[in-house]
């Protein structure tokens, strides 16, 4: 089990890596609600394009029967459907839908509509405390795996593959202002990656999901086009 963190561009790495080289692609990409990292600026002016972008270049790398597995949230404040953009770049790029989970957070509190659309249907405001869990499989759905192999109990598998929500409570934004909770990326990995797997993350930010595939002995990369969150992530492995 190594890991490596890579301060580069996402793309820029991704197009330098040999083709099928990566079991388990898990990420959750920036969301591009103006978030306020410590120097990279979350204002993407294609969302859409650049989201086609990197998915195409993740299914290069990624193996027959790998996992791309995608946690993101829609721009709900301006009606833009990331998830479904993503479905349809997966499509475009021949990767068959797995399935999707529903992460509940359970984080809204004292909701407020848009001021004048209080009880009358003009323009209701639509807020999300959701957010979505889509993957997607390269080649073929089935992939073969001896028991020996498998990161998950039979417990872990009934309780997490029968529940369409996911009812895990979002991490502490300390140090970065989106982290995943550690408990998402875990159950992602124990349902999806075997021993001996390469997890990436393209969009590595606090190192989530490079911690949780170092706690199950996975191999793992990520890269991560701002410095200091690099650092952060050696701190965290560490």
């Amino acid at each position: 089990m190594t890991y490596q963190v890579i301060n580069l561009d996402c793309l820029d790495w991704m197009n330098a890596q040999p083709e099928e080289s990566v079991d388990i692609v898990l990420t959750s990409p920036p969301y591009n609600f103006d978030m306020d990292y410590n120097t990279y600026k979350d204002d993407i002016t294609d969302y859409r394009s650049w989201t086609h972008a990197w998915i195409t270049a993740a299914t290069r790398i990624l193996k027959p029967t790998g996992r791309l597995l995608i946690n993101i949230q829609p721009k709900f404040s301006e009606r833009l459907p990331y998830h479904h953009w993503i479905h349809h770049s997966c499509e475009q790029n021949n990767l068959l839908w797995y399935g999707e989970r529903i992460w509940n957070k359970n984080t809204i509190n004292g909701y407020r509509g848009a001021a004048g659309s209080m009880g009358i249907p003009s323009k209701i405001y639509l807020w999300y405390s959701t957010e979505y869990v889509q993957m997607f499989s390269k080649s073929d759905i089935y992939r073969p795996t001896k028991k020996t192999d498998s990161l998950i109990t039979m417990a872990e598998q009934m309780a997490w593959a029968k529940d369409h929500v996911w009812n895990i409570a979002p991490a502490r934004q300390k140090d970065h202002p989106a982290q995943m909770p550690i408990q998402l990326a875990d159950r992602l990995l124990k349902l999806f990656a075997c021993k001996g797997d390469i997890v990436y993350d393209p969009f590595a930010g606090a190192g989530t999901t490079m911690l949780a595939a170092k706690n199950l002995g996975l191999t793992s990369i990520g890269t991560e086009i701002d410095a200091a969150y690099c650092q952060l992530i050696q701190d965290r492995l560490k």
